[in-house]
């Protein structure tokens, strides 16, 4: 190997030398590989940024809309910013066993050579003159929230988001930031899940009195819930004005900066009902797994499934008529009210089913053409924890 790393290091001159765990670079790039661009108009975007100082690594991601950073403990002789490939560096970790690498950058050429165990590897690096620097965020307000229940909170309501281009704000995720509390909404118009959790000691910042209304980037919502398991009970701050969000406190030194979502949110909030006088409460693993049974049975365009509610339990039926398959199910539950056949959207009542973490559910339903409320079975009617699903009108 002595002969190898000679032939491809022997004309550097004063590199920097920088010696780090390829375990510890693979979990930092994976954390910060959401924000990789991937629009071949920004090449210096399917990058990472390195930048060095003595004993520090700081690896930047950016995707122009959302910039993800971490610092690395690492040792190192000098101070050098370099551009590399994320992919190129990204697939050769991932096949490398836990050992210590040499990273050598060349200060003339930008060039990264990577010393591994059995070899070395040559990657072009890249000036970062071209590299986006976000404008200095003045922060408007200012939380802190258990980083557990942020995150939980987002992954319960993110498979409500829309994918329709043409309303770009059902994109992102809503947050309403007043007192002490946070609201926590997603909808594509036919299912909303809504959270609320509470931060600690209030709002901070200019303007920390008044209720502030945000649309981040669903992107940014989903790396956020990948990472709750390990945060059991550390803080997290959220900073944020008119334009952007910063994140701090994440694991592993990450901090993040996103670009809001422009436009006004749907006031999809005045349209819970409040008056629901048919319930129906039921298990939730009963009621998951029955749905999944009943799945390949469906209409694969429409998806739907209907429910035939009574005192005796809940019918669950589904049907494809031009493949001639049905099916047809029967699961106990508590039901209040008179008989009733209602039918919605088969996935968006899994994922509603999906959304909570109690041993039964209760569903609420007022009338066939409203929406009906889905919320742990203990919880109060007042309680802001729910899923709003509407159902499929009586002539579809």
């Amino acid at each position: 190997m002595e002969k190898t790393v000679d032939v491809l290091t022997e004309q550097l001159v004063d590199p920097v030398k920088i010696v780090i765990s390829s375990q510890l670079l693979l979990e930092r790039l994976k954390a910060v590989s959401f924000c990789v661009g991937r629009d071949r108009h920004f090449p210096i975007l399917q990058c990472i940024k390195i930048d060095v100082t003595i004993d520090c690594v700081t690896v930047t991601a950016s995707d122009l809309f959302n910039t993800a950073t971490t610092e690395l403990v690492a040792e190192s002789n000098g101070s050098i910013c370099t551009c590399v490939q994320f992919d190129l560096i990204f697939k050769l970790l991932t096949t490398l066993s836990d050992q210590m690498l040499t990273f050598l950058i060349d200060p003339q050429t930008r060039k990264l050579f990577i010393e591994t165990e059995s070899g070395v590897y040559e990657c072009p690096g890249y000036d970062p003159v071209d590299w986006p620097t976000p404008s200095p965020m003045d922060h408007q307000a200012s939380v802190e929230i258990r980083a557990d229940i942020l995150c939980r909170a987002l992954g319960e309501v993110l498979t409500f988001v829309s994918n329709d281009d043409i309303r770009p704000v059902l994109g992102g995720i809503f947050l309403e930031f007043e007192s002490s509390e946070l609201l926590i909404c997603a909808s594509d118009t036919q299912a909303l899940g809504l959270r609320k959790i509470s931060f600690f000691n209030g709002m901070t910042g200019s303007s920390k009195k008044a209720k502030h209304q945000l649309i981040i980037s669903a992107k940014v919502a989903k790396a956020l819930a990948s990472i709750h398991k390990d945060n059991a009970d550390k803080a997290v701050s959220l900073s944020f004005n008119s334009s952007f969000i910063y994140i701090t406190g994440l694991p592993n030194g990450i901090s993040i900066l996103s670009q809001l979502i422009d436009g006004r949110y749907p006031a999809f909030l005045n349209s819970i009902p409040t008056q629901n006088p048919y319930r129906l409460i039921v298990n939730r693993s009963d009621f998951l797994l029955a749905l999944n049974r009943i799945e390949p049975f469906s209409n694969t365009g429409t998806r739907r499934v209907r429910l035939q509610l009574a005192l005796e339990g809940c019918v669950i039926f589904a049907e494809d008529l031009d493949n001639s398959k049905q099916a047809r199910e029967l699961i106990a539950a508590n039901y209040i009210g008179n008989n009733l056949n209602i039918s919605f959207s088969l996935s968006r009542l899994q994922h509603s089913l999906e959304s909570f973490n109690g041993s039964e559910i209760r569903l609420e339903l007022s009338a066939l053409n409203r929406a009906g409320v889905v919320r742990d079975a203990t919880a109060s009617e007042e309680d802001a924890n729910l899923v709003l699903l509407m159902p499929f009108s009586s002539v579809e």
